[in-house]
This record gives C-alpha cells, sequence and structure tokens, in this order.
C-alpha cells in the first residue's frame, strides 16, 4: 500500500515544468537556469529559484550519449554565455529527481528558393502514386517522376507505414534538391 502511494505522489505532485522566454531579459528560463561553476571546468548546476529571490542548486549529472547527442550542442551554447530559451521539466521517479531539457535547434536558412521553378507534388488514385513534375519558372514543363505508393497498402503496422511515408518524403525531398528547387503542392 505505501507503494502505491508513493507512486500516486509522484504521478500526481513529481512533475515541475518550467518554460524559458525569448525575451530579451529572461535570458533563458527564470525559475530553471543551468549555470557553470566558477572554479571547475565541467561542473553544471541547475540552478533553481525559490520564493523571495532565494535559490538553490542543483548538480547535473549528465554524460554525452554519442556524436549527434544533442546535449553537447546545448552544453556549448550554455557555457559560451549563449541567452537562448529553454524549457525544464523536473519528474520525481522513485525518489530521484530527473530532469529533461527542451530547446529550440533553429531554422536553417533557406537556400532553395522558387526563382529556378518549382517541384509540383500530386497524388493520384489510379494506379496509386505520387506525380512529380519539374516546372521551370515559366511554368512549362521540364521533367517528372512518379513513385508508386502500392506498396503501402500492404503494411498492417502503423511505424512500419509511417516508416515508408518517411523513406517517400525523403525521396521527394532528393529529387527537389537535384533540380534545385523548391516544391509546392
Amino acid at each position: 500500500m505505501k507503494e502505491l502511494k508513493r507512486k500516486w505522489k509522484e504521478k500526481r505532485q513529481g512533475t515541475l515544468i518550467s518554460i524559458g522566454a525569448k525575451h530579451i531579459t529572461h535570458k533563458g528560463n527564470l525559475n530553471l537556469r543551468f549555470i557553470s561553476a566558477e572554479n571547475s571546468k565541467n561542473n553544471l548546476w541547475l540552478r533553481i529559484a525559490l520564493k523571495d529571490r532565494k535559490f538553490i542548486l542543483a548538480r547535473v549529472k549528465r554524460d554525452l550519449s554519442g556524436k549527434s547527442d544533442k546535449w553537447a550542442l546545448f552544453l556549448a551554447k550554455i557555457l559560451s554565455g549563449e541567452q537562448f530559451p529553454y524549457t525544464v521539466e523536473l519528474k520525481l521517479k522513485y525518489s530521484q529527481i530527473y530532469g529533461f531539457v527542451r530547446f529550440s535547434l533553429g531554422v536553417p536558412p533557406q537556400t532553395i528558393t522558387k526563382a529556378k521553378g518549382v517541384i509540383g507534388i500530386d497524388v493520384n488514385a489510379r494506379p496509386f502514386h505520387l506525380a512529380l513534375a519539374e516546372v521551370s519558372p515559366d511554368g512549362n514543363l521540364q521533367s517528372y517522376k512518379s513513385i508508386y505508393l502500392s506498396h503501402l497498402l500492404k503494411y498492417k503496422s502503423r511505424n512500419r507505414k509511417e516508416y515508408e511515408e518517411w523513406l517517400i518524403a525523403h525521396e521527394v525531398v532528393r529529387f527537389a534538391k537535384e533540380k534545385g528547387k523548391s516544391y509546392c503542392n
């Protein structure tokens, strides 16, 4: 019974979320802010705001999990002093506190525009396929391509279907990049 009560209490009251704002004066997140220790190179602390301008510090323990770990980018931004909004979620599980951080990676600058023409996309029912049409800036057809979709109908698993759709979307983007054109549907 005690274990059930502990689990219920953790689920009911064991979450704290603080959303960072883009506002210049907030400098990231007002309530839960990451700071680096002055004397140590790899010490990262989470400063937790209490009432009456008092704070407590919690040491952050997190290792990088690989080359593409976004935590490395987050650390680099924090340690360089860059000010950007991030959201911190603290969860209590089995009497331990776990933290989750979300931040925006930003949108890369647009390199392909409609100046060279576009790729038009159309879904056709018979036969079930995507029709891609490469069009010049003046609207004349330059080339076309079909991507058949009938194989999607045989998959029962939602995950498999989403994966196949992801592959098709990447094929469309690859075609548009090869032609150096934006796409519209």
